[in-house]
């Protein structure tokens, strides 16, 4: 909590290996520190001294300052965390922590970022620069997660990237730039005010929730970290509401003795606003989007949707219906299989039995109602048994579980606004790995896969529709269960049967489409890339982690096999065929054979490998492997086993030759090691020269003096353009026949032109003025109308209207209105814009023509003689009253009516010739 100087912001700086030049960069920018404080970790040896203290005193103008414990942290300086102990910050003091034994680097910047979190929540700051390994960035998401901000150094101006390659992929860093502009963006930040922690209650409540939160997930097993805080406190706030709690703090101390009631919050936080074809016309574009991705299916094909965050069932229902219709009467034919997912255990329970009660389908129309749902005699609907078969509801956790795999649909419509932007770009490439090449992933209307282009591309920006990419890079998936590589683009495309394709491209097509045996594409790491075929009897998921390599995968059995043939493969960039493997699965004995061969063409700087696993009978296969043909099958069991124990010593002796390698490339290590610590020596003989180096920054400073006079010039050329462009505007806008006025969200005058004057003084009696409140110029019963309009405009309305107002001599004029909102904020300005013409003169021009209007219709109503308007082939368009008088007929059944229908036949043509005449 931020006690003491409540204000103060703590900005903690992170560094190892290659950040020295970084954090004199960082810290050179910062020209004031009257309300901050900073604390800089840097990872060195614990058995030596540091001089990074004495380093940054000597360049930095600020106070420079070694922590020490119990020392109470002041704004203005700069402190060094000891090289040997960690550090963390309660109550505005240090606390140093030795513990040279423990795991990790020293000291630890995710515990300076942790701690700088928790006790000053949005008012912490955390900077992140060049090194090795990934510490920092768990820190930063701490940060991120307490309201504070935090800043990266730009990979490709670090001298070790790994440190911010870490947070980037994490999503822990709010901004990534050069170490300069670090410095000048955290300037920036503590110059203002901080952001708010998005909960709208302050740091004890803020940890009080943190604290719930943490009990909630160790009670479910689900993970609420990455939540969004403000979504998980309108939850929350629902039951303090419902027990007459007034904060968190207390709904903390209610746990204690009502354990219960955290299965009560579990149901209020997960509870799904769901409903049957909501937002329809997002799922007509979804229906034509799936039409184009079904229509090279087979009955045989599998086709797999999954619904995430399904709550009671009906959004996973609606993707049924919708592709029953696509499919046709013979979709029963088709392998349709969608998987329901959600947290709620009573949610999938009620959405597995497909009952709803009426009010659930109002917006289902009756034709729906009859093709997918029985009625029942409670007036309730239960969804078709044949359509509930398809749908498998489980329980599943997005942010810890595996997804399911190889799926043409995702939908995952309105949950990614509940989680915070960490777990947002953790689970967006998580749906790519788990969908198919051009795959669709049908998102809400509120987000978006913007961060991530290179892995969707849009097909409906407004229905948040995307289809899947091929990968162009390998990106490591971040995720507490689940951690694949992307794919690589490594299909091939689809081979042209066309009329100049040659003999041998279509060989290599068939050969291609025919191929019996399934297989895999593994890259150097043995990470699993491409799957082709049904594996399933080889390669399998177990507890824990899940790891892409394909050794984690592989049936236990058979990895010493794999491995073995792998290694030759590799080693000697050549096909290598494996002997015949036994395994066990599921209480029976198969037998398989590996080919693993180098891929002739692959991507740049990447070596990939097929690795192929061909099923083999025994009965049939032994005999040409020394086995003899045999009908006994212990013979066959017993040369088998022979034959593995063979393998077996030529594994261990392939196994004894890597370690006698690895015993030479570590003896090679251990070398470069040596002359790395000389090289260390020397750079402390370095150091003593650079009070030479100083002179010449001193020199450099100069130089830089000079730079920024040309800057100063630049700026004031940039000026004068800006005077001059504003001059332009302001001709245009004095010369034009509309008032404009631009009002702040206050409604006090901003600007305005000549023409808004003009017409302002007609209606009163002060003078505009700049800074002047708007509603002082109007009459008092003009004052709510405006306040109205003014609202809705300020809430992004566009309002436009006509109004008659008294002017001051007694006149009445009118005028048209127009309200608009201007948002811009990057320059800061929010505002309304009031564009105001004068329309008297098209007013008095209506109601001129009105009264002519009026004369003349009353003018032909008292004629005696019969006025009738008619088209060209004689057909009556208006009558007047004498012209009903004579024909007979009200003017309602002689409008339409031709004219001859009235006219005797020996007139008809002397009537038709004067209407042609008349036409002429």
């Amino acid at each position: 909590m931020n006690t003491g100087k409540a204000s103060m912001y703590v900005i903690g700086i992170g560094a190892s290996a290659g950040g020295l030049e970084a954090i004199l960069s960082v810290l050179g920018r910062l020209t004031s520190l009257e309300r901050a404080a900073v604390v800089v970790a840097q990872h060195l040896s614990p058995h030596h001294k540091s001089a990074l203290p004495q380093l940054l005193a000597q360049q930095i103008s600020l106070p420079v300052l070694e922590a020490d414990n119990d020392q109470a942290i002041e704004p203005g300086h700069i402190y060094v965390v000891p090289q040997d102990c960690d550090i963390s910050l309660h109550k505005g003091q240090f606390h140093l922590h030795h513990s040279l034994d423990a795991p990790g680097p020293k000291p630890s910047i995710d515990t300076l970022f942790e701690t700088i979190a928790l006790e000053k929540g949005n008012y912490a700051l955390g900077v992140l620069l060049s090194g090795s390994g990934s510490d920092g960035a768990a820190g930063l998401a701490a940060i991120q997660r307490a309201g504070g901000r935090t800043l990266v150094q730009d990979p490709d101006t670090a001298g070790f990237e790994a440190m911010p390659q870490a947070a980037i992929r994490l999503g822990s860093a709010d901004q990534v730039l050069a170490p300069e502009a670090l410095g000048q963006r955290l300037q920036e930040l503590i110059q203002g005010e901080p952001k708010p922690n998005g909960s709208g209650i302050d740091s004890a409540q803020f940890q009080a929730l943190h604290a719930i939160f943490s009990r909630l997930s160790e009670h479910t097993g689900t993970d609420f970290i990455n939540y969004k805080p403000s979504t998980l406190y309108r939850r929350l706030q629902k039951r303090l509401n419902h027990l007459s709690l007034n904060e968190a703090s207390g709904y903390l101390s209610y746990l204690e003795t009502h354990p219960e009631e955290l299965d009560e919050l579990f149901r209020t936080v997960v509870i799904g606003v769901t409903g049957f074809y909501r937002d329809p016309e997002a799922f007509v574009r979804l229906s034509e989007q799936l039409k184009e991705l079904l229509a090279p299916k087979l009955p045989a094909d599998p086709i797999r949707v999954w619904v995430p965050g399904c709550a009671s069932g009906e959004e996973a229902y609606t993707l049924a219906f919708i592709m029953i219709d696509l499919l046709g009467e013979a979709w029963s034919g088709y392998n349709l299989q969608i998987f329901a997912s959600d947290l709620d255990e009573q949610a999938i329970s009620f959405a597995r039995q497909g009952i709803y009660p009426r009010s659930a389908l109002n917006g289902l129309s009756e034709e729906l109602l009859q093709r997918f749902f029985e009625p029942r005699a409670d007036d309730c609907f239960e969804v078709n048994k044949q359509i509930r078969a398809r749908i498998l509801f489980t329980r599943h956790d997005l942010t810890s579980n595996p997804p399911f795999m190889r799926l043409d649909l995702i939908s995952c419509r309105n949950l990614l606004i509940y989680f915070n932007p960490v777990l947002q770009k953790q689970l967006l490439p998580i749906f790519h790995y788990a969908l198919k090449p051009q795959g669709l992933l049908f998102l809400g209307k509120s987000e978006s896969v913007s961060e991530y282009s290179d892995l969707f591309e849009a097909l409906d920006t407004e229905a948040k529709i995307f289809r899947r990419k091929r990968g162009n890079k390998l990106r490591t998936i971040h995720f507490s269960a689940f951690r694949p590589q992307r794919q690589s683009s490594l299909e091939l495309p689809q081979t042209r049967r066309n009329q100049e394709a040659s003999i041998g491209d279509l060989v290599k097509e068939t050969l291609f489409t025919s191929f019996e045996h399934p297989y895999v594409v593994i890259n150097e790491s043995l990470d699993i890339q491409e799957i082709f075929g049904d594996v399933r009897l080889y390669l399998g998921l177990s507890q824990g982690q899940l790891n892409p390599h394909i050794l984690r995968l592989i049936n236990e059995e058979l990895q010493m096999d794999l491995m073995s043939t792998i290694t030759r493969a590799v080693r000697d960039q050549s096909a290598i065929r494996s002997h015949i493997c036994r395994f066990g699965f599921y209480g029976s004995t198969h037998f398989v054979r590996f080919s693993v061969k180098p891929l002739i063409i692959h991507d740049k700087g990447q070596e990939l490998y097929l690795v192929i696993f061909e099923a083999i009978d025994p009965q049939e296969s032994f005999s040409p492997l020394t086995l003899e043909a045999t009908s006994d099958g212990e013979n066959v069991q017993h040369a088998a086993l022979q034959h593995e124990l063979a393998t077996i010593k030529t594994q261990l002796q392939n196994y004894i030759e890597e370690l006698e390698t690895s015993n030479e490339e570590l003896q090679a290590l251990n070398e470069e090691l040596q002359s790395t610590n000389e090289e260390l020596q020397s750079s402390n003989e370095e150091l003593e020269t650079s009070n030479e180096e100083l002179q010449s920054t001193f020199e450099e400073v100069q130089v830089a003096y000079l730079e920024l006079q040309t800057s100063n010039r630049k700026l004031e050329d940039s000026r004068r353009q800006l005077r001059q462009a504003e001059a332009q505007v302001r001709a245009l806008l004095d010369n034009t026949q509309q008032g404009f006025l631009l009002l702040d969200h206050q409604g006090q005058v901003i600007t305005h032109n000549h023409e808004a004057e003009r017409i302002l003084g007609l209606i009163s009696s002060q003078p505009l003025r700049p800074q002047q409140n708007f509603r002082q110029l109007l009459p008092a019963e003009y004052c709510e109308p405006f306040n109205s309009q003014f609202g809705q405009a300020l809430a992004g309305k566009s309002i436009s209207g006509e109004t008659a107002v008294s002017c001051a001599d007694g006149r009445q004029t009118w005028l048209a209105y127009t309200y608009s909102l201007i948002n811009e904020p990057e320059i800061g300005l929010q505002a309304v814009s009031l564009a105001l013409l004068d329309i008297s003169s098209r007013v008095e021009a209506q109601e001129r023509l009105r009264a002519q209007d009026l004369r003349f219709r009353a003018l032909i109503e008292h004629s005696y003689e019969g006025l009738a308007i008619t088209e060209l082939s004689g057909v009556f368009r208006f009558v007047s009253p004498s012209v009903e008088r004579m024909l007979g007929y009200p003017a309602t059944e002689l409008i339409g009516q031709a004219l001859g229908e009235f006219v005797h036949p020996r007139e008809l043509t002397a009537v038709k010739r004067l209407i042609e005449s008349l036409a002429a």
